[in-house]
């Protein structure tokens, strides 16, 4: 799906004016936006095709044993229905096994870990995101940080023993829903047009410096440096506001990012009823439409609700 495409070219604009205010701004390459492609797999599926009973573990790999020098890495918490997939790989090298282990109405996917190896390579990060994000597409998961590892399984027993109701209570406020991600960059020239139109001192300072070496107009950088950097908070956060207020009513709780970059126009997180998926992506198309001339905007997604939930914090 391919319909958001609201990429322009870009000339030399904000970074050959301002100089090194910052790099992020430099060189930024095309990003088309579009609607997101479905996550790379569903790696857990509903009801648990074993038939085991809530409280029973599974088998396969999450064992742990400090004793061998092995933990368990935990991924999420799920209801005590999920399971693995066979095809559903965990971090380390080679992929670990994933496994379920369960008590009550709760599950934690799990997978066994050297507890000396290394982790944090980009294979390690993307295979723990797309393990939640495929779990996400199928049931309701609560996100554990990425890295945290335990002694074994009695040990993720008693998280789960710890917080039950709690973890239990907030999977019942995720079911059927999803997190997508939101974000726009504006296009350098046209925002700088703006700016520099708004504004006659800045638009001054960037007469003073156009051709200009930049030791001789130091001083003139730095101060239309602020002056554009100030001008593009403030653009950041009423465009925030603007996306915010034409979804608000089809999602059902949203979350301010921070910026990756200072031409960053927007960056929201979205949890949203997966009934109103469609409805949701067309109210950003009408909006990226409008904005085209200014920015570029993506939506990402579907995701496991990252920005909205605090299990993470519980299992540190």
């Amino acid at each position: 799906m391919d319909r958001l495409d609201i990429s322009a070219a870009e000339g030399d604009g904000l970074a050959g004016l301002v100089g090194n205010v910052s790099e992020a701004a430099r060189g930024l390459p095309p990003t088309p936006a579009t609607r997101p492609a479905e996550p790379p797999g569903s790696w857990a599926a509903r009801p648990a095709a074993s038939g085991r009973r809530p409280g029973e573990r599974a088998g396969g790999t999450g064992g742990g044993d400090v004793a061998d020098g092995t933990g368990l890495f935990v991924y999420g918490i799920v209801p005590s229905d999920v399971e693995p997939t066979p095809d559903a790989a965990g971090v380390g090298d080679p992929p670990s096994e994933v496994a379920a282990i369960r008590h009550g109405e709760l599950a934690a996917l799990v997978s066994e870990v050297g507890l000396e190896e290394p982790l944090g390579r980009p294979a390690d990060l993307t295979a723990y995101q797309e393990l939640l994000d495929g779990t996400a597409a199928v049931a309701p998961v609560l996100p554990v940080r990425f890295g945290t590892v335990v002694t074994g399984p009695d040990a993720v027993t008693e998280l789960l023993t710890a917080h039950h109701d709690r973890f239990a209570a907030a999977l019942d406020g995720f079911e059927d829903r999803i997190e997508y991600m939101v974000h726009a960059r504006y296009h350098e020239q046209p925002l700088l047009a703006e700016l520099l139109a708004a504004d006659p001192e800045a638009a001054d300072l960037a007469r003073q410096v156009r051709g200009q070496p930049e030791a001789a107009t130091r001083p003139q950088r730095i101060r239309l440096g602020e002056i554009v950097s100030q001008a593009v908070e403030l653009r950041r956060e009423a465009e925030n506001r603007h996306v915010l207020d034409a979804v608000t009513p089809l999602v059902v709780d949203s979350a301010v990012r921070p910026p990756s970059s200072e031409l960053d126009a927007v960056n929201l997180a979205f949890l949203v009823d997966s009934a109103r998926a469609d409805e949701f992506a067309d109210a950003l198309e009408a909006y990226a439409g409008r904005r085209r001339d200014l920015l570029r905007m993506r939506l990402l997604g579907p995701h496991a609700p990252y920005d909205f939930v605090a299990a993470h914090q519980l299992a540190g």
